[in-house]
């Protein structure tokens, strides 16, 4: 079997797969997974597309999952609904675009209501952090939450359609550590996982519980991890590809005579073997001054900042400073006019660069009137940011934040 990478940050490559492979996969989403819980679930990324193929496809096949082909991605939340699938795993802006919906939903709720459910979602978030933190939950806490559960967030899980999920799970780039927490908050157990094409989609996946949020957890059954000397992620196991198709350069430069596949992704690996993906090795920003900067941190903090935003790229490669270029979600803005969408956008600005370091922060932005779509010049299928194409494509308004 051929598939053929994103294409991130070079030209799309042919990844060879062979059976024993696919399956070597395969065994090992079985033994991470309930799949004993699982048995509706929802096909809606392209078929090439190598999770569909190995999740929706020959895992489906090896465990008898009824399948229910959605051939738009856009259309996922009216599929949820009507499906009601027990296992959904999907890129972060799906997990993103979901938790504004319920904001939004929140936020035109009369005042009272309103009141009861912010404090439910924040007495959800203590329990989670503190979970997370390995402390002790009080006794109090964790009533006043089963309460929540059973008044709010028990029939907001069923009007999103993810009342029966099994296996909840976020992957293709990094997820806001809020999103996941609020997810967690409302009753949702959202897990992150990593893996390739090179790999059969194979991987890491984190631990139910939501325990160590943030990390995609340790690797899979078959699968060997390690960090090289300069923190690139190396992988090993029957899983991996042949080579690449019609290119043994490229083979010989991503798998070593050892058999490792070197990823091109930088992590760190905490005591207990969890993995956290730092960002593409390629794609890390070094300024002007010297800093090392992971954009893909960058760009998440933006979008958790505001509903408003659905993509960013940050900028600042051999540049005094960090600006962005930013794509708006039309069905967030609605009917606001410029002057309010560009005052909230400030606000949401604000409110990222709080939770960056000082080289990190924005100094400029740029909001674009262009709508990137999946699978488009600016976007992998999977909403990967294809960096190259755009920071050529906005050449122009990239020199006019730094001029």
């Amino acid at each position: 079997m051929s598939v053929t990478t994103s294409g991130t940050t070079a030209h799309p490559k042919g990844v060879e797969l062979t059976h024993a492979g696919v399956m070597a996969s395969v065994r090992g989403w079985q033994a991470a997974l309930p799949v004993a819980d699982v048995r509706r679930i929802i096909s809606w990324l392209p078929p090439a597309h190598v999770m569909d193929r190995v999740l929706h496809y020959s895992l489906a096949l090896a465990e008898g999952f009824e399948t229910t082909t959605c051939p738009d991605p856009r259309q996922i939340a009216r599929y949820l609904t009507e499906v009601r699938p027990h296992l959904l795993i999907a890129p972060p802006r799906i997990w993103e675009k979901l938790r504004a919906g319920v904001e939004t939903a929140f936020a035109g709720l009369p005042s009272e209501r309103r009141e009861a459910a912010y404090a439910a979602i924040a007495a959800g978030l203590q329990l989670v952090r503190l979970r997370d933190a390995g402390n002790a939950v009080p006794a109090d806490l964790e009533a006043a939450v089963a309460g929540a559960d059973a008044a709010l967030f028990a029939g907001l899980r069923e009007r999103l359609g993810l009342d029966q999920l099994a296996v909840a799970g976020s992957g293709s780039a990094p997820i806001p550590l809020d999103v996941l927490e609020f997810f967690h908050a409302i009753g949702l157990d959202l897990r992150q996982g990593y893996a390739l094409s090179e790999t059969s989609s194979s991987g890491c996946v984190s631990g139910p519980g939501g325990v160590g949020l943030g990390s995609v957890g340790r690797p899979l059954e078959g699968m060997e991890l390690r960090l090289a000397a300069d923190g690139e992620i190396l992988l090993r196991g029957e899983a991996l590809m042949a080579g690449y198709r019609h290119q043994p350069n490229a083979t010989r430069e991503a798998l070593d005579g050892d058999g490792w596949l070197h990823t091109g992704d930088l992590g760190t690996l905490a005591p207990d073997g969890a993995l956290t993906i730092v960002d593409r090795k390629k794609e890390i920003i070094i300024t002007a001054g010297g800093k090392n900067i992971a954009p893909a941190r960058v760009e998440s903090e933006l979008k958790a900042a505001s509903p408003l935003i659905a993509h960013a790229c940050a900028v600042g490669d051999r540049r005094p400073y960090v600006t962005a270029l930013l794509v708006l979600d039309p069905e967030a803005v609605g009917d606001g006019d410029d002057t309010s969408v560009r005052a909230a956008i400030d606000a949401a600005i604000a409110r990222a660069n709080t939770r960056l370091a000082r080289v990190e922060q924005i100094k400029r932005y740029t909001l674009l009137a262009d709508e990137w779509r999946p699978g488009g010049d600016e976007l992998t299928p999977t909403l990967k940011l294809r960096r190259r194409a755009v920071v050529s494509r906005y050449a122009p308004q990239i020199e006019d934040m730094y001029s």
